[in-house]
C-alpha cells in the first residue's frame, strides 16, 4: 500500500514518503504537520501495530509492540493521547466426546491463543501446543484431563511454534525464531 496527499485546491495528488513497504494500512491520522499516526502492518510483520511517522522524512517508529491488532485510533483533544481498538485472540483447548456431543474446555486465560501455532498428542496422551506466554510464543502440555499444565519452553526466543511429535514419538520438535527467522530443532524428549 502507499499513502497519497491530494491538494483539495487543486486535485493534484502526491505520494507521500511513509518509510516502510506497508502490506496494508487500517487507519491514519495526520496530527502535526511533523508526524503521522498509522494502524498497519508493514512487510514482513505478523500483526498490525500503532506507528508514529516522521513527516517529511518517513522514518516510522513503532509505538506498539505486541501480539494483539489494532484496527483504528483517535488522538484524545490535547493529542497527548491515543485512543485504539485493539483486537485480542482468545483461543483455548476443548476436549470434545464424540458419543456425547459433550464439550469441556482445557485452558483459559486471557490473549494466550492456545494452539494457534501448534497442536498434537504425545505418547504418553498430553497435549503439547504453543501459546502466548506475555510477548513470547511458548510450548506447554497439559494432561487430556486439563490438569497437569506444563511450560516446556521459557525464554529461548520470542516464536516458539508449528510444535509436532516425531514420527518414533519420542521428541516434540518445533520451529522456533524471533518472527519470520525460524529455525527447525528437537527441543524435548517426551516420557517413555
Amino acid at each position: 500500500m502507499r499513502v497519497a496527499e491530494i491538494d483539495l485546491r487543486n486535485g493534484v495528488e502526491r505520494e507521500m514518503q511513509i518509510g516502510a513497504v506497508w502490506e496494508y494500512i487500517e487507519y491514519i491520522d495526520w496530527p502535526s504537520k511533523n508526524e503521522m499516526l498509522v494502524a498497519g502492518r508493514r512487510t514482513g510483520e505478523a500483526k498490525s501495530q500503532l506507528w508514529s511517522v516522521n513527516l517529511p522524512g518517513g522514518a516510522a517508529e513503532r509505538l506498539t509492540n505486541d501480539f494483539n491488532e489494532y484496527l483504528s485510533f483517535t488522538l484524545s483533544r490535547d493529542k497527548n493521547r491515543i485512543i485504539a481498538i485493539q483486537v485480542v485472540e482468545n483461543l483455548h483447548l476443548w476436549v470434545f466426546d464424540v458419543q456425547t456431543g459433550a464439550a469441556r474446555q482445557l485452558t483459559s486465560g486471557l490473549s494466550r491463543a492456545d494452539g494457534r501455532f501448534g497442536l498434537a498428542v504425545g505418547s504418553d496422551g498430553r497435549i503439547v501446543f504453543t501459546a502466548r506466554n506475555k510477548n513470547n510464543y511458548d510450548v506447554f502440555s497439559v494432561g487430556a484431563d486439563g490438569g497437569d499444565l506444563r511450560q516446556l519452553t521459557k525464554n529461548t526466543g520470542r516464536r516458539n511454534i508449528d510444535v509436532t511429535v516425531s514420527p518414533d514419538r519420542r521428541f516434540y520438535v518445533l520451529s522456533r525464531g524471533n518472527y519470520f527467522t525460524d529455525a527447525v530443532l528437537i527441543e524435548r524428549q517426551l516420557r517413555p
